[in-house]
């Protein structure tokens, strides 16, 4: 590999090897390893591309928060009552407006980190704006492929749960006595529980089957549906090793999560106790603690998102270029920067 940071490993030099024959493939440790190391060498790269998505998700929660305290701020000052039917629902219609708005961030997030991770993988130099230029051209195309990739994935656990949903108000509006559950309501939450936790295991293993379509979409030059086919074959008999290697991503990004969480704790605490003794009124108080709460804000937007995207989107693509290997003998082609593939 002649990209920053790899060490020697079973790839040849660069991409487009001759040989048809399938490959070796890297070791469990050697695909963690070469995570770890494509994150420590282009770490500014990727994060500066996991910024977008983290910001519009960070975005999108300030804003749900904002309305919700709309709602719970009265109640709290004493106004009993059910809360603004008016509130509630335009917490509803801004939530659905921000997963609207936040879908193809995402898909294209994906498609540009995907080509990122992989240029980088096999030894190519890049920037933020080029890759993003790979997603934008096919904007389309990676929108189309993150909504049908989502459709198969959740879309039966969401069925799911709203056909229980829908039988639980059914239940609790035609009660048996008056003011009392049926019977029939406390035999449902076992199936609920079996049905919630059957839909996990679906998601999980249509998930492993999908998760290399991203990088064979930018890579391949392939629509949608031919996408998922295709992660559908890079995945057979890979699907366990992907799955420790995204756990093992997930291990470390909660352990950075929960290291910054009580840092951030930690300075939270000392900011109070450096202001409680100067008897600053509240608006002071808040001009004072503004800068540092903001710098705390954009820690956590991005140890809660920004990280675990590029861990994720960083192991993926390291698996398609090793699953690419062991198929064919042969590294993915890296069109010019800047150019979709």
């Amino acid at each position: 590999m002649s990209g920053a940071g790899y060490p020697p490993g079973p790839y040849p030099q660069g991409a487009g090897n001759p040989a048809s024959m399938p490959g070796v493939g890297m070791t469990l440790g050697q695909i963690l390893d070469r995570v770890f190391r494509l994150l420590r060498a282009n770490l500014q790269l990727y994060l500066g591309i996991a910024v977008v998505p983290a910001l519009a998700m960070g975005a999108f929660f300030a804003v749900a928060f904002g309305i919700t305290m709309l709602s719970v701020v009265p109640r709290l000052r004493g106004h009993a009552g059910p809360p603004d039917p008016r509130t509630i629902a335009w917490l509803t219609i801004s939530s659905f407006l921000g997963f609207v708005a936040i879908f193809p961030v995402c898909a294209l997030y994906a498609a540009a980190s995907s080509y990122a991770v992989v240029r980088t993988m096999i030894g190519h130099a890049l920037t933020w704006k080029e890759a993003w230029a790979v997603a934008l051209a096919r904007a389309g195309r990676y929108i189309g492929l993150m909504f049908l990739a989502a459709l198969m994935v959740v879309g039966p656990v969401y069925a799911g749960a709203a056909m229980v949903g829908a039988t639980l108000l059914l239940f609790l509006g035609f009660p048996a006595q008056p003011h009392a559950p049926p019977v029939g309501f406390f035999l449902l939450i076992p199936f609920a529980v079996l049905l919630i936790l059957g839909g996990d295991i679906y998601a999980l293993f249509a998930f492993l089957y999908l998760c290399l379509s991203f990088p064979a979409c930018v890579f391949e030059d392939l629509r949608p549906a031919e996408a998922l086919r295709r992660s559908k074959a890079l995945t057979r008999g890979a699907k366990g090793r992907i799955f420790v290697v995204l756990l093992v991503v997930y291990a470390v990004n909660y352990a950075v999560f929960l290291a910054c969480m009580a840092a951030l704790v930690l300075s939270a605490v000392a900011a109070i106790s450096i202001t409680r003794p100067l008897h600053l009124s509240p608006l002071q108080s808040a001009i004072v603690v503004l800068p540092f709460g903001l710098v705390l804000l954009a820690v956590v937007v991005l140890v809660i998102y920004a990280f675990p995207y590029a861990g994720y989107t960083t192991a993926l693509g390291v698996l398609y270029c090793d699953q690419r290997f062991r198929e064919s003998g042969m590294l993915p082609e890296a069109p010019p920067a800047g150019e979709p593939a």
